[in-house]
């Protein structure tokens, strides 16, 4: 075989209870490259070594010492493991090839045995069996995907359905006689029901085209304020009807325009924020926007979605990014969701050469870091205001604090504690407090 001994790293259990016979069987398989684990001379010891081994093949005889003859150890091993097994055995009538056949056996050689044919059948037994195994693989496999899809139609049946009802249910309520504010109100509302309907339908969409290769890249210059909040505004709505904080912070370091595929990275960065609204039902859901360093000295752009719902459990995370999945997999759960989001938004990332991470958040919740370069000679769009600055009064703990920092100097104001002190003392032209 090419110079490599054929049965180079695959071990092998050798049951026989004739000492001569079992030492000449070790010498062959050696010397054709196989690794003896054992040598065992009884049915009971061949079926324990052999579950607690896992060898690649048992070579098994059927005349055994003791009350348990190799046919009978074979059935036990095959009810347990799927370790294949070849006779060697002197028996050749109808009855024992009848109960041999029955235990599913790769191979049987006769003795006296020449060589070259139990190396042959030796071989011959690994490759069957690797390649049932790969079959089982692949069936299952198939098998999988076939469920996993069958559930997205289902999935995408019920998302389908939902924001339609909403479209028609408040457009029938706008043309039964309603007041111009409740028309307006219905109106409003069949739109959110709209926008979420294109949102799932380019997520399908975008899906199919990526599998097919026919997704490429477009790139253009696009404000990247109005594109965020773009974003940000349909999910924003859904996180106040469900009580939560919702939040957009874009770095006043960043550049008015950027340049890329406006569609494209608004449908990943949609994919991203409507998870994380869908999946969170306390708390926040915040998307961010900041300025960090970039490679070969220019800046880089990251885009972070964090919330404070249930996480990605460790053992769901290997299969982050697979479509068709969800952290919850039931029909009936209350987040809903076609299970494309991830595994858009990752394919999006690629295509669009960004880099997308998963993060844990301390205490609960995940966050996705989006990153891509912007040129090093990016111009800040809101730069420093060079004029006196007007006296802004902080009173309390503001949560926000941190992020009024970094806007007062391109907003030409000044933060000022007024909890005492010289410089608090200072009349303040307004005051920004906390809630409580």
């Amino acid at each position: 075989m090419s110079g490599k001994a054929p049965g180079a790293g695959l071990s092998v259990l050798i049951v026989e209870d004739e000492n001569v016979v079992a030492l000449d069987i070790r010498f062959r398989l050696e010397g054709y490259g196989y690794v003896v684990c054992g040598v065992v001379a009884t049915g009971d010891l061949a079926v324990s070594e052999a579950l607690s081994r896992v060898p690649d093949l048992v070579l098994m005889d059927i005349q055994l010492k003791g009350p348990m003859d190799g046919i009978r150890a074979a059935e036990l091993i095959r009810a347990e493991s799927d370790i294949p097994i070849v006779f060697v055995t002197a028996f050749t009538d109808d009855d024992t090839l009848k109960r041999v056949m029955a235990t599913g056996a790769y191979g049987y050689v006769v003795k006296p045995y020449h060589e070259r044919e139990l190396k042959i059948t030796i071989e011959l037994a690994v490759s069957k069996h690797r390649y049932e195994l790969e079959l089982r693989d692949a069936k299952e496999a198939a098998e999988a995907g076939h469920e996993a899809k069958t559930r997205f139609l289902s999935n995408v049946s019920h998302e389908l359905k939902t924001p339609l009802n909403v479209i028609i249910g408040f457009l029938d309520l706008a043309k039964s006689g309603a007041s111009e504010q409740e028309l307006e109100e219905f109106i409003f509302m069949a739109y959110r029901g709209a926008r979420k309907l294109e949102c799932i339908v380019d997520s399908i969409l975008d899906y199919t085209r990526l599998e097919l290769g026919d997704l490429v890249p477009r790139k253009g210059e696009f404000e990247l304020d109005a594109f965020l909040r773009a974003c940000w505004e349909p999910f924003a709505y859904e996180a106040a009807d469900k009580g939560l904080a919702a939040r957009l912070y874009v770095d006043p370091d960043l550049p008015a325009t950027i340049v890329g595929d406006e569609e494209k990275l608004g449908t990943l960065i949609r994919n991203l924020v409507e998870n994380a609204v869908k999946f969170t039902d306390s708390g926040h859901v915040l998307l961010s926007a900041e300025m960090a360093p970039g490679a070969d000295g220019g800046h880089g752009l990251l885009i972070r979605v964090i919330d404070t719902g249930t996480g990605i459990p460790e053992e769901k995370r290997r299969e982050l990014y697979e479509a068709f999945t969800q952290g919850d997999d039931s029909l009936t759960r209350a987040a809903g969701g076609i299970g494309l989001g991830l595994s858009l938004a990752k394919a999006l990332a690629k295509l669009l050469s960004c880099e997308l991470d998963y993060a844990e958040v301390p205490g609960g919740g995940s966050e996705f870091i989006l990153s891509f370069g912007i040129p090093a000679d990016a111009v800040p769009a809101f730069p420093a205001v060079t004029a006196e600055a007007r006296r802004i009064g902080v009173f309390g703990d503001v949560s926000s604090r941190a992020e009024l920092e970094r806007w007062a100097p391109r907003l030409g104001i000044r933060l000022v504690d007024l909890g005492g002190g010289e410089d608090g003392a200072a009349p303040a032209e307004a005051v920004i407090a906390d809630e409580a």
